[in-house]
């Protein structure tokens, strides 16, 4: 029943146009458990997933030129890795995927207004631009080890991704359709 209530509060004013999708974190990055939601406006939004209220504490406006149609979260690997380490992947219709580090600001610089006088407690820095699908993606996700990303796309493939050189390492074709989906066993 909570957690029904939390999707149905949260549906109501995640953004101005539908949320399509959405990723946790496993470990609290700096004592804040993270919800992350991409949106049909291109829109990645940070939320404080500790309580229900689910408040705001990071947003990039534009990080698509499309609808975000997947994403995935790499959270660090215990409690004492810093913040820093956690990364958003990001799939669009736009044909391309992103890759985010999630900042932490400083405290005395979250207290102060930004330009658009908000003063979120995280930035969302893009580190990658991966392009390579010749259609929309569909989903997006980390390897356990965190050191590469999957897309999957209506292009009839999906494809491996080095996450610190942002280099195709595998293309796989051959599907007969779009390949909607894609995720890794934890081992």
């Amino acid at each position: 029943k909570v957690l029904r209530n939390i999707g149905l509060e949260g549906s109501q004013y995640g953004d101005t146009r539908p949320i399509s999708s959405s990723a946790t974190s496993h470990v609290s990055g700096a004592g804040v458990p993270l919800v992350a939601t991409g949106s049909w406006s291109g829109t990645i939004k940070l939320w404080n997933g500790s309580s229900p209220e689910l408040n705001l504490v990071g947003e990039t406006a534009l990080a698509h030129e499309d609808r975000i149609m997947g994403m995935a979260i790499r959270t660090p690997t215990d409690e004492s890795t810093p913040v820093e380490s956690t990364m958003l992947a990001t799939a669009s219709i736009d044909l391309t995927a992103k890759l985010w580090k999630v900042v932490q600001q400083d405290s005395a610089v979250s207290n102060i207004d930004d330009e658009e006088g908000k003063g979120y407690k995280f930035n969302i820095q893009q580190v990658a631009h991966l392009k390579g699908h010749a259609a929309r993606l569909c989903s997006v996700a980390f390897h356990p080890m965190g050191d590469f990303v999957a897309t999957t796309s209506f292009d009839h493939t999906w494809r491996l991704w080095d996450v610190e050189t942002s280099v195709e390492l595998l293309l796989q074709d051959g599907h007969w359709k779009e390949v909607y989906g894609v995720g890794f066993h934890p081992d």
